[in-house]
C-alpha cells in the first residue's frame, strides 16, 4: 500500500490525542535514558484506597517514541517492554500475561514478550491495520483497515488466528475504527463518522450484521470498552464540552456520565473483575493512567506524572466467578512462524 494513501487515515486517528497534546504542552520535557526507568517507576501509592491487582500495559513517551510499558499494581513499580524506534498503539494482553500485542505506527501487528522483550511480527499479510482487539478467547481479532475505495474509507475485519481466514463486517463509505469485543464475542462496539463531532458510538453482531447507533448527538464519540459482565459500555465523549468518561447499556439505555474533571479523560478500560476502571486522563496537567470505580467514584492516578501516558489495557489473573460463562477459554493466538526481530 503506498504510504500517502495512509496519510488521511493517520492524521483522522491520531486527532483523538491531538486535543491531549494542546493541554498538555508542558509535560513533554527531555529525560535522559538512565532516569527514564525510575521515573515511570514512581507511581502515586498514597492515594491508593483499596488494593489493586494484575498489571496494566500503557505507551509512555519515551526518547521521542511512544513505547510499551507495564506497571505492576501490587507494589506501584513500571518497566519498559519495547525499545524499537517507532511508535506503538492499542496494546492488548494475552490470556497468561507475559505477553502483549499492539500495532505500530507503519500498522504492522507486533507481539512483545514482558519476560525477555522479544518482538515478533504477527499477520503480516494483513497490511496496514489499526485498532486491532483480541477476542475474549484469544481466537479472533478485529481491526480497522483502510480502504482505498472510496478514498479516505476504513472498515472493519475479523481475523481468524485458527483458519487465517478474514471476513470483512463493514463497508459504509465513512471511517469505522476503534472496535471492542464484548464478552461473550457475540457483539462488536465501534465508532463511525468522520471529524469531529461527527463520529458516533454504534453496535453490531460480531458477523457484521444488525448495525445500530447506540449514541446520535452532535458529540464526538471514541475509545469504547466493554464491562467484563456485558452490562456496560464505556467511552469517551465531548458531550459535556470536553472529553469525559462516560457509559451506557448495550441497548443504548441509562447514559451516564462517569468522570467531571476539566480537560481531558480517555481511552477507559475496565479491570477483568469489573472492580475498577483504568484511563488516561491529564486532569492534574500531565497525560497519565488512572483508575475509578465503575460508578466513577474513588479516582487516583496510577501511573507517573513525570512521563505522558496512554492506552491503558488491564491484565488480572481471573477466579473462575467472574469469567463469562459464554466465552470460550481464552487461547494464545495461532500464528503461523512469527518472524522474531530484535527488541531495540
Amino acid at each position: 500500500m503506498d504510504d500517502w494513501r495512509c496519510l488521511p487515515m493517520r492524521v483522522e486517528l491520531l486527532l483523538r490525542y491531538a486535543i491531549a497534546f494542546l493541554l498538555n504542552v508542558s509535560l513533554i520535557v527531555a529525560l535522559n535514558a538512565g532516569g527514564q526507568e525510575e521515573s515511570a517507576s514512581t507511581a502515586d501509592r498514597s492515594t491508593t484506597a483499596k488494593p489493586l491487582s494484575g498489571k496494566i500495559a500503557f505507551v509512555a513517551l519515551t526518547d521521542n517514541f511512544w513505547q510499551i510499558w507495564v506497571l505492576s499494581l501490587s507494589d506501584g513499580d513500571a518497566h519498559q517492554i519495547t525499545r524499537t524506534p517507532v511508535d506503538k498503539h492499542t496494546p492488548s494482553w494475552n490470556n497468561s500475561g507475559d505477553k502483549i500485542i499492539y500495532r505500530t505506527n507503519e500498522g504492522m501487528l507486533e507481539r512483545a514478550s514482558t519476560t525477555n522483550g522479544q518482538i515478533e511480527d504477527l499477520a503480516p499479510s494483513l497490511g496496514f491495520l489499526v485498532d486491532p482487539k483480541l477476542s475474549p478467547s484469544g481466537k479472533r481479532m478485529v481491526f480497522s483497515r483502510f480502504q482505498p475505495d472510496p478514498p479516505d474509507n476504513t472498515d472493519l475485519f475479523v481475523y481468524s488466528f485458527e483458519t487465517h481466514g478474514l471476513i470483512q463486517l463493514t463497508s459504509d463509505p465513512v471511517l469505522e475504527y476503534e472496535p471492542a469485543w464484548s464478552p461473550d464475542e457475540t457483539k462488536i462496539a465501534f465508532i463511525a463518522g468522520r471529524g469531529r463531532k461527527g463520529r458516533h458510538l454504534k453496535i453490531m453482531d460480531a458477523n457484521g450484521k444488525s448495525v445500530r447507533t447506540l449514541q446520535d448527538s452532535p458529540a464526538d464519540e471514541m475509545l469504547p470498552s466493554w464491562s467484563p459482565d456485558g452490562q456496560w459500555i464505556v467511552f469517551a465523549s465531548s458531550l459535556s464540552d470536553d472529553y469525559e468518561i462516560w457509559r451506557v447499556q448495550p441497548d443504548g439505555q441509562q447514559l451516564q456520565q462517569l468522570t467531571h474533571s476539566p480537560g481531558l479523560d480517555t481511552a477507559p478500560c475496565f479491570a477483568p473483575d469489573g472492580s475498577r476502571i483504568a484511563f488516561a486522563s491529564n486532569r492534574d496537567g500531565r497525560l497519565r493512567i488512572w483508575c475509578m470505580k465503575p460508578d466513577g467514584t474513588d479516582c487516583q492516578p496510577l501511573s507517573s506524572e513525570t512521563i505522558a501516558a496512554r492506552d491503558p489495557a488491564w491484565w488480572q489473573p481471573i477466579a473462575p466467578e467472574h469469567k463469562s460463562s459464554k466465552s470460550a477459554p481464552p487461547a494464545e493466538p495461532n500464528v503461523p512462524e512469527p518472524k522474531i526481530r530484535e527488541n531495540k
